[in-house]
């Protein structure tokens, strides 16, 4: 799919303009007349004065675009030199007490909302993709663990995740020889469950060093990637989305995907897949849509209980299978408006955790040193007893954001609805 294009590719190369705007203003032209009268819902109305922060309300012809826009231009101001964006790691979801470092996961999942908008061809994105290319292991591996020596004898696998992932947003910008994308889906293949989902971890990468540092069990949310990589690169995906299929079966599916727990990011993660390149996976955005709407109800109101995250998440699923379908969908009209509403002055989102993780480090610091959690692995060496470590009361959960990456949510979501809202007359 092929998203409306601003100026915004310039705008992630130089500061993005601060005035000419009222952010409440913007917002109720985003509720796009939600009441039969077309008139803004009373109980969300702005003050007629004066917008977010006390700013002077002013009109602007169009504030989709002038959110998107913002929001890449907070997206460069915030880039890193290296090309990353940085990323929070905190056992609390208000990420209050940890501060931003650097990781491929957030710059990976920053960069990939920006694929198929305009910012695809800004400077941001080509030194977030050399960043990337930086950390590219062996045979078109990734490992989100970077660096992956973790100690001289303990390096964390290469990972289906992250990957699938920095294949996607390399896509066209590295030479990849057939051979070697050949032998990289041989790779996929050999760490493959019985069912036919992929495992997050390859598993025997490094032979005698290699570890996993959570249980390697499939992950809906990382199947979703991989089939979206599959797509990128025309490789055969039937049987994926078979085993994908047979996955959303199970009662209560999404609480069992390790790393993306919810149906709003599921969804979100179905709907990229279709936009590099697998359509099939359509059906699978529709299903989690549905059962979203099933579980938590079709209420505007429910948007307003939502982690950012997972609301932009729901905005961009949505409204790109509205596309897809040909259908208004004026619903979602004010999940559109809530988006907005938590907008900073700077055009930045606040950060909100998207993934969680269960770690337990002192386990991990034992079998680094050898003293403990050690189990025998097949083919030599040993691995980490990740299930034996995780059910330790020393076992924590970790959640990970930024606002760079919350951001990054938001400016996609609001590009694909500013689509619909376009081709909307037409449906």
């Amino acid at each position: 799919m092929s998203h409306c294009k601003t100026q915004a590719a310039e705008s992630m190369g130089r500061p993005a303009r601060t005035s000419r705007v009222s952010m409440w203003l913007a917002a109720v032209a985003l509720s796009c007349s939600c009441t039969d009268r077309g008139e803004a819902p009373s109980d969300v109305a702005p003050p007629a004065s004066e917008g977010a922060g006390g700013q002077p309300v002013q009109a602007v012809e169009d504030p989709l675009g002038y959110f998107v826009e913002m929001a890449g231009g907070y997206l460069a101001s915030s880039q890193q030199t290296d090309g990353s964006w940085l990323y929070y790691r905190s056992e609390t979801t208000d990420f209050l007490t940890t501060e931003l470092k650097p990781g491929l996961l957030g710059t990976l999942t920053t960069m990939i909302n920006l694929t198929h908008t305009a910012f695809e061809a800004s400077p941001a994105f080509d030194q977030g993709a050399d960043y990337v290319k930086s950390l590219m292991t062996e045979r078109l591996t990734w490992s989100l663990g970077e660096p992956n020596p973790v100690s001289e004898d303990s390096w964390i696998e290469p990972d289906a995740d992250a990957t699938s992932l920095a294949m996607v947003v390399l896509s066209g910008r590295m030479p990849i020889e057939a051979k070697a994308l050949e032998e990289l889906r041989a790779l996929f293949d050999r760490n493959r469950s019985s069912e036919g989902l992929y495992r997050t971890y390859f598993e025997g990468f490094y032979p005698e060093k290699g570890f996993a540092p959570e249980p390697n069990v499939p992950s809906l949310g990382v199947n979703l990637n991989v089939l979206g990589f599959f797509g990128k690169y025309g490789l055969e995906r039937a049987s994926l989305v078979a085993a994908l299929r047979t996955a959303v079966q199970e009662d209560r599916y999404w609480e069992k995907s390790p790393g993306y727990r919810s149906l709003p990011l599921l969804a979100y993660l179905a709907s990229n897949a279709v936009e590099q390149g697998a359509p099939e996976a359509g059906e699978l955005l529709r299903k989690f849509i549905a059962d979203h709407a099933a579980e938590a109800g079709t209420d505007p109101s429910v948007a307003s209980t939502l982690g950012t995250v997972n609301l932009a998440a729901l905005v961009k699923a949505r409204s790109h299978a509205c596309l897809l379908a040909q259908s208004a969908c004026q619903d979602i009209d004010l999940w559109v408006f809530e988006l907005a509403k938590r907008r900073q002055a700077d055009g930045s989102w606040t950060a909100a955790a998207f993934r969680e993780t269960d770690v337990n480090e002192k386990a991990l610091l034992a079998f680094f040193e050898r003293r403990d959690f050690v189990a025998d692995k097949k083919g030599g060496g040993v691995r980490f007893d990740a299930e034996r470590a995780l059910d330790s009361p020393d076992a924590i959960r970790f959640y990970g954001g930024s606002p760079a990456e919350t951001t990054s949510f938001a400016l996609k979501a609001l590009d694909v609805y500013r689509e619909l809202l376009q081709r909307r007359a037409n449906f």
